[in-house]
């Protein structure tokens, strides 16, 4: 199986992504933001998944914030190149859709760790607003908001401080854990220039 490369002229299991993205779109700005989409239109024919409930899941994490993405144009437009594609890929099972997930749990990486920061005892974030750490922060204040307010007076028992960068972010942090309080960052210095 050829490797998959993740840079300028993208390339997935020999499926050529630049090459469908510039095809299918002609404004070099859809270009841009549509490769993913083109992506994700190969790996839906590629893993045979519908793509009305790829959309749908789209349009549950966007919100409404954005334009519906009809994932039928980027899958029809990398369908010519997938049948050399789907030839090199090593044989998988058919797909199964399945409605219950049983015992098993669905989530998100940095939501599990807000989870585990809030059942681990912190009552303190602080955290200045770079990727990937908004969501950690984010879902840190959604656990709280249901697990962490006193059920008689509906005061927070937690604090959520947004630093004015990463290093007032670690001091918030060192200043919260000497009064006692457990309390963790999610985010670090960018690298050195």
């Amino acid at each position: 199986m050829p490797s998959s490369k993740f840079r300028a002229g993208v390339t997935v299991v020999g499926v050529p992504l630049t090459a469908i993205t510039n095809s299918t779109y002609t404004d070099p700005r859809q270009r841009q933001l549509f490769k993913n989409i083109i992506y994700l239109g190969a790996l839906c024919a590629l893993l045979d998944m519908d793509p009305k409930l790829i959309e749908q899941l789209i349009g549950e994490q966007l919100q409404g914030q954005g334009k519906a993405i009809v994932l039928e144009r980027p899958r029809a437009a990398s369908g010519p190149r997938l049948g050399a594609a789907e030839s090199q890929m090593p044989d998988r099972p058919p797909r199964q859709e399945n409605e219950k997930v049983g015992d098993r749990i669905f989530i998100e990486g940095n939501s599990a760790a807000a989870l585990g920061a809030v059942y681990g005892g912190a009552t303190v974030c602080a955290w200045y607003p770079i990727t990937p750490s908004s969501s950690l922060a984010d879902a840190f204040a959604s656990h709280c908001r249901k697990l962490r307010h006193d059920p008689e007076t509906g005061k927070a028992k937690y604090a959520i401080v947004q630093g004015e960068d990463e290093l007032a972010s670690i001091g918030i942090v060192i200043g919260a854990s000497w009064n006692g309080a457990r309390a963790f960052t999610a985010t670090s210095g960018p690298a050195s220039r």
